[in-house]
């Protein structure tokens, strides 16, 4: 639970952490243009991704699924904090927000396998509460990294994230779900479906009235 609750911690800090650090980022390595992305693409890939990771853990199990999106948050904390171009920066954001969607579902599958069901709104509500306190520090953390040095802002996840990892590789022991699905039973098109028109209502909501009208 300890775990669950730290994952959830830093996974909405992040979408709150970077936006008060945004324009020292673009002032240290540029990319003005791109300015708007740097946040929002962390968004767009945490939401379109959701589904796929809850079908993963009913093939693989939720340790392996959980672990991988981890795995690919802290990557990509990596990324971001080490990049010196924008593109880099996106990239790395994205790696992040893919695991962060994966971590957001899987959190919730799992502490509703380890708890009764008249338990659960209770444990939900201790986890989230993490995400509750991470979201009102997410800002007053990102300004004042950013006085210090910006690419702390991302590989602070890395300590956080690595504790869970442990715990998650070494001692989660939740089977359920494990073999309700194959591979082949993935519902591929839906997933495609469900990720691209995501993507593009997010896309639409993103650049409407910046980039171009909302007539456009």
């Amino acid at each position: 639970m300890l775990s669950l609750g730290l994952l959830g911690f830093i996974s909405a800090l992040d979408v709150t952490i970077t936006p008060p650090a945004l324009p020292t980022i673009v002032q240290d390595i540029g990319g003005s243009t791109l300015y708007i992305w740097i946040a929002n693409v962390f968004v767009l890939a945490s939401s379109a991704v959701q589904p796929l990771f809850g079908q993963f853990a009913n093939i693989f199990g939720r340790r392996y699924p959980l672990a991988f999106a981890i795995a690919l948050f802290i990557v990509g904390s990596g990324l971001a904090g080490a990049a010196h171009l924008p593109v880099l920066l996106l990239v790395g954001r994205r790696v992040q927000g893919v695991g962060a969607g994966g971590t957001y579902v899987l959190i919730d599958i799992v502490c509703c396998d380890l708890v009764p069901l008249r338990d659960r709104g209770k444990y939900l509500a201790i986890v989230q509460a993490w995400g509750g306190v991470a979201a009102a520090l997410g800002p007053l953390i990102g300004g004042t990294l950013a006085e210090q040095n910006w690419c702390w802002i991302f590989y602070i996840n890395i300590p956080i994230s690595a504790l869970p990892f442990i715990a998650v590789v070494a001692f989660m022991d939740v089977e359920t779900g494990r073999n309700t699905m194959k591979i082949r039973d993935l519902d591929y098109l839906d997933n495609i479906i469900f990720i691209s028109s995501t993507t593009t209502v997010l896309f639409g909501l993103i650049m409407g009235g910046i980039e171009f009208p909302w007539s456009s």
